[in-house]
């Protein structure tokens, strides 16, 4: 691991950034936040609301940019810029942190301080960026493997963070119940349908439906009771007219009587 300096000048943060694979477009931009958010001090923490720790000079949550990595970890340099290149998409999207969402960082932004090489870190693919990356117990879902080259090793870090589970498991979620609600919605427009006597077509929606497991029992339970309700009023409708006619009867017989 690099050894952490105490704190980047806005032209070394600049480097540090291209250092770390993200642009120069965007490096400006970059050293801005990393002003904003630490003043540049690679040791530097704060409590974030989550439960989490904000670290280094992007302030780093652990349970979100920087999920997966210990604050030591993340105190390095050269992997906390790494780590805020890919949180940031190379610097297109800063949402995620609150210097930016409230224009903080405008006040050390300079589009015209060239880069710095002075005191930063080497490079990506120097033996800072390949040591392998321990995973703090209990926050990572699923972890990169890491490989053992006999110089260095590669790998390490964090794929899918407990967070970043809890957040594709709502939205599977989501999904799911739409999927189970739709069935249920297309008998109860099916039914109408038939009940009103128009759209045949439409009526017979839920037919495919019923080859599937789960659904099928749902939707011939619902025909039978419409075909049920159907017969039933079919009676009725009978019944009252066969009363009719004995009424008609009657009457005509009280009003001629043989």
């Amino acid at each position: 691991m690099t050894t952490p300096g105490t704190t980047y000048s806005y032209a070394q943060l600049e480097q540090l950034w291209i250092n770390a694979g993200g642009s120069a477009a965007t490096a400006p931009m970059a050293a801005a936040i990393a002003e904003a958010e630490s003043a540049g001090n690679a040791l530097a923490t704060s409590s974030n609301p989550d439960g989490g720790t904000n670290v280094g000079p992007w302030q780093l949550d652990t349970n979100g940019k920087g999920a997966g990595y210990t604050v030591a970890q993340l105190q390095d340099p050269l992997t906390n810029a790494t780590l805020a290149v890919k949180g940031s998409f190379d610097g297109t999207d800063w949402s995620a942190w609150e210097t930016y969402a409230n224009g903080a960082y405008t006040a050390f932004l300079s589009n015209s301080t060239p880069p710095s090489a002075t005191g930063v870190p080497a490079a990506a693919g120097t033996a800072s960026t390949t040591a392998a990356v321990t995973v703090v117990p209990g926050t990572c879902v699923v972890p990169y493997p890491t490989l053992n080259l006999v110089v260095t090793t590669v790998g390490g870090g964090c794929i899918l963070s407990k967070s970043e589970a809890r957040a594709v498991i709502g939205g599977l979620c989501l999904v799911a119940g739409g999927l189970i609600a739709l069935p249920g919605l297309i008998i109860l427009v099916a039914a109408g349908f038939r009940a009103s006597g128009i759209g045949g077509a439409a009526a017979g929606a839920a037919g495919p439906l019923e080859a599937t497991p789960g659904y099928g029992h749902a939707i011939r339970y619902a025909r039978q009771r419409q075909e049920t309700r159907r017969n039933t009023e079919t009676g009725r409708r009978q019944q009252r007219a066969t009363e009719a006619r004995a009424a008609g009867r009657k009457q005509a017989r009280t009003a001629n009587p043989s």
